[in-house]
């Protein structure tokens, strides 16, 4: 790992048990969208090392995952193996668009992504829109 790429690690570390005390206290958390699009290197760094084999496997899917404000990346599975790079290999069967924080709070674990998708805060489409809930269930948070 890269220090840059620790960096984002240890950022989202920090952020995620921060989120945690202070939903715990009952106080404002310290998660906002500059500081979660820091996270962004590491979490495709990851992404592949988290994938739930069971709900994984045999997927096949393209999905266009853009943040407000941020970067552009695409998730790719074939057949349950997953590839994360900046373009897309074909086109997409599923553009995901979402605000930073909402998006690191799914990929922690800490919100649903269909809280999110009641919320408005995960816009859809594509080919195949229907992917998107189930997108976040095809990993496991850390």
């Amino acid at each position: 790992m890269d220090l840059g790429h620790l960096g984002a690690y240890l950022l989202a570390h920090m952020l995620g048990h921060g989120y945690d005390i202070a939903v715990a206290l009952r106080r404002p958390h310290m998660v906002s969208p500059q500081r979660a699009l820091l996270t962004v290197p590491f979490l495709m760094t990851a992404m592949p090392r988290v994938v739930e084999p069971r709900t994984a496997a045999g997927h096949t899917a393209c999905y266009d995952l853009r943040l407000r404000g941020g970067p552009r990346f695409t998730a790719t599975f074939t057949d349950g193996a997953l590839a994360v790079t900046d373009a897309p290999p074909r086109r997409p069967d599923c553009t995901i668009v979402t605000e930073p924080v909402t998006f690191l709070l799914i990929a922690l674990g800490r919100r649903t992504a269909t809280s999110a998708l009641a919320r408005g805060a995960i816009l859809a489409w594509g080919r195949r829109p229907w992917l998107a809930p189930r997108f976040p269930t095809l990993f496991t948070a850390p």
